[in-house]
């Protein structure tokens, strides 16, 4: 079996599946999906948070093992995207009381907002075990709101302003930008499921 070389392997933990995906990048910046697998995870993980380590992951390591099949190489590497009621957004504001004449524009103070986005440390620790277990080495783990919407939305509708929700099986996740930054993000814990029912 080939090594992993020119291909890049995501995956997400969902609320009702487990997603793997492998993709190519082209010369002019697509990406070429080359395999993809799912798996239900219906029963251990609920609103985005991993509540079975050793069946996530089981889960984890199948889909693996099909992605690997369909692409005869083997996968040494992948890249997580994060999201569920295991990440919130926190508003932030820093003052800074200056001396006079320090700045270039005549201020005695200075103030920065941010928006912190924090992670249950429990739902981080717990994700790691369960890629460990599974023999699955990861790159790096991303906000999947900010990456979806990198995806889904242009430069133009980010930077004049717009909420992007994302309407999961157990959680909604809605993510505001403006002038291209992302201004609020919140997990509301009621997905498809709840309309379903």
């Amino acid at each position: 079996m080939a090594e992993q070389k020119e291909f890049i392997v995501a995956f997400e933990l969902g609320s009702s599946k487990v997603t793997g995906i492998a993709g190519q990048k082209k010369p002019d910046g697509s990406i070429s999906v080359l395999a993809l697998a799912k798996e239900d995870s219906s029963s251990f993980i609920r609103k985005g948070v991993v509540y079975n380590i050793d069946k996530t992951a089981q889960c984890l390591a199948s889909i693996k093992k099909k992605l690997e099949t369909q692409l005869k190489a083997q996968i040494t590497q992948v890249f997580v995207g994060v999201g569920g009621q295991s990440i919130r957004g926190v508003r932030n504001v820093v003052p800074k009381d200056l001396p006079a004449d320090t700045v270039g524009i005549r201020a005695t103070r200075l103030e920065g907002n941010y928006l912190n986005i924090l992670e249950r440390k429990g739902f981080f620790q717990n994700l790691n075990k369960c890629f460990e277990l599974a023999g699955i080495p990861v790159v790096e783990m991303y906000l999947a709101p900010q990456e979806l919407a990198n995806v889904v939305l242009t430069e133009a509708e980010r930077r004049s302003g717009c909420a992007l929700v994302d309407l999961g099986a157990d959680t909604t996740t809605v993510a505001v930008f403006y002038k291209n930054v992302l201004r609020h993000l919140a997990v509301i814990p009621l997905g498809s499921n709840n309309i379903t029912k």
